[in-house]
Parts: structure tokens; sequence; C-alpha cells
């Protein structure tokens, strides 16, 4: 088995599909795939394809990582992301069911 780092899969993606025209855009395609895996967990919760839609997920997010000069897998980044997210408080049960119902009214919709 090839092991996949980020220059490896960002050039597969630009060899396959072409230079990306934006971030943006990028960022846009990464919305899909995780609306993808979400229409997948609200049908099933260990569904078949799951797995595949993240890591579907993680490939564009590697291409947007390579675009903006940063290394998703890098333990600095990693890192530094960590201690932000450890200092916030995080959200409550209630607001992440609430936020989980509307978006599958929304996906079913």
């Amino acid at each position: 088995m090839v092991i996949q780092d980020q220059e490896s899969i960002s050039a597969w993606a630009d060899q396959t599909f072409g230079p990306a025209s934006s971030n943006a855009r990028l960022a846009a395609r990464a919305n899909k795939k995780m609306a993808e895996l979400l229409r997948a967990l609200i049908a099933n919760d260990n569904h078949a394809k799951a797995a595949g839609e993240v890591a579907d997920a993680v490939i564009v997010l590697c291409r947007l990582m390579t675009r903006m000069g940063c290394n998703l897998g890098e333990e600095v980044e990693v890192a530094r992301k960590m201690a932000i997210n450890r200092t916030r408080n995080g959200i409550s049960r209630q607001t992440a069911t609430a936020t989980t119902s509307a978006t599958s009214r929304w996906l079913a919709g």
C-alpha cells in the first residue's frame, strides 16, 4: 500500500481535476463532501459510505491547505489549533441537538 500525504494527495487532485480556481471553491467542495457525509449518517449512524465521505472531505481539505501554504498534518498546526480549542467552553448538548435537528430538516427539504 502506498502511503499518501498532503503533497501527494494535492498533486494527484491537480493532475486529475486541474488546478483549483480558488480557495473558496475548494472550501465549497469540502462543504459538499461534509453534506454528503451528513446525509449518510442521518440515514444510518453507521452508514457503509460514511468513512469514504470522511476520506473525500480530507482529500479536499488537504488540497485546500496546500493552496494556502499550510500542512494539515504538521504537528505544529494541529497543536496550535487544539490549544485554541481547549480554551473554549464548547457548545452545550442542547445546542448541538438543536443544530443537528435543524440540519436534518434542511437536508430533508
